[in-house]
């Protein structure tokens, strides 16, 4: 029988694309990232978890939320279905609060049918964020070491000390002046203290990158990093009013949504191009593709697969709510547009197109040439089509872009 890879999944909370790439605050994972697959272009689903983890786990557009948040979840996660009938078994680490929206329903299933194992670390008045992460990590590593978890194993692991208020130990705070709590009226309004709250974060994302090392040294001297697959994300970014806002949950711009997607697929035998534009609904069709190269429907497309979409789709977070503003990005511009009745966002017949933005989110003002570009992505995205519950093979099913 062909052996299983193990598959890693991580999904960091609020982690910009750009912290990454700095050595001085990631020199694991930016090690991580020249040695495998990354991307100049790659994109969350929202600016908000729970619309993100959905698009992840469910590999669909953000329109999708409400109506899989209201009907089709008690299955869980059509992807995670497929690798359980593979013969994978799903262990998941979190420090994260999966209850958040009933995510923990939503992607595992009623009553979390679809996990295995399942190990949380809360964090609270008596137990920092950082160190539940720590035990997370902690508990992953030793579990690697297990003769029978040396295969077959999904192993997803969710991390949150770099939530705000950003949480990370006081002896290891390399970017200093530093605060750990926070005047939002200042803030907000005076943009009191900013370089200490990103110094913070930094802080925080530093000390998560020293846990992604211990990872990578348990992998290696238990002989699995060759073969194991391993993606990296965050849910969303983060921002320190790079545009006109702060955190995230409030705005579109680049630095809530642009997010790392790293990936280690074995010996990475394939590369795709590093120009490809990708997001979280490319996550597990590129798994399925590399194990098992079935054909399902999804949004997304495997970053190994030539004729892909050419944009990316991000929601702006609306509460419970279909998203209302959205879009959609081809990696030079992004067009921006608003539902005028988002609870009919699968059928809708009127849009309001608010703008166009360039990569760098300066508005363009000339927009006549730029505007024609997105009028095929438009139109095969909204019609009229119920979107399907599962993964159905292609031949059955219309996945909204095929027409571009």
């Amino acid at each position: 029988m062909k052996k299983k890879p193990n598959i890693f999944l991580f999904i960091v909370e609020s982690f910009r694309k750009d912290i990454v790439t700095d050595h001085a605050v990631c020199p694991n994972l930016s090690m991580f990232a020249e040695n495998n697959i990354s991307f100049n272009n790659s994109f969350s689903s929202a600016n908000a978890t729970q619309i993100s983890w959905f698009s992840i786990f469910y590999s669909r557009f953000p329109f999708y939320w409400k109506h899989i948040n209201t009907s089709n979840w008690a299955s869980g996660s059509p992807a995670l279905q497929v690798l359980k009938k593979l013969g994978y078994k799903i262990n998941v680490y979190t420090s994260a609060r999966l209850g958040y929206y009933e995510m923990d329903e939503i992607i595992f299933g009623k009553n979390k049918k679809l996990i295995d194992e399942f190990h949380f670390f809360e964090h609270n008045h008596t137990v920092e964020t950082y160190e539940s992460d720590t035990l997370t990590m902690n508990r992953l590593c030793k579990d690697i070491t297990k003769e029978e978890n040396q295969e077959g194993r999904v192993h997803i692991i969710f991390l949150d000390s770099t939530h705000f208020h950003y949480s990370w130990p006081e002896e290891q705070s390399p970017f200093k002046p530093y605060v750990r709590t926070v005047n939002y009226v200042s803030l907000t309004c005076l943009k009191k203290n900013l370089k200490e709250i990103k110094n913070s974060y930094m802080n925080a994302v530093h000390y998560l990158d020293s846990l992604f090392g211990k990872f990578y040294q348990t992998l290696e001297e238990q002989k699995q990093f060759q073969d194991s697959i391993v993606v990296v994300t965050g849910d969303h970014g983060e921002e320190f009013f790079d545009h006109r806002n702060i955190f995230h949950a409030s705005d579109l711009s680049t630095s809530q949504t642009s997010v790392p997607l790293l990936f280690k697929f074995g010996d990475n035998e394939k590369r795709p191009s590093k120009e490809r534009i990708v997001s979280h609904t490319d996550i597990f069709p590129s798994i399925l593709d590399h194990i098992a190269k079935n054909d399902f429907d999804f949004d997304g497309d495997s970053i190994f697969q030539e004729e892909r979409l050419p944009f990316a789709i991000s929601g702006k977070y609306n509460a419970s709510r279909t998203p209302k503003e959205f879009f959609i990005h081809n990696g030079q511009y992004k067009l921006m547009a608003s539902f005028e009745d988002p609870s009919k966002a699968l059928s809708c017949d009127k849009l309001e197109i608010v703008g166009v933005r360039d990569k760098n989110d300066h508005v363009v003002n000339d927009q006549t040439d730029i505007m024609n570009i997105f009028v095929p992505a438009i139109e095969a995205l909204f019609s009229e089509i119920e979107p399907p519950a599962g993964p159905l093979p292609k031949q059955k099913t219309k996945n909204l872009f095929r027409q571009l």
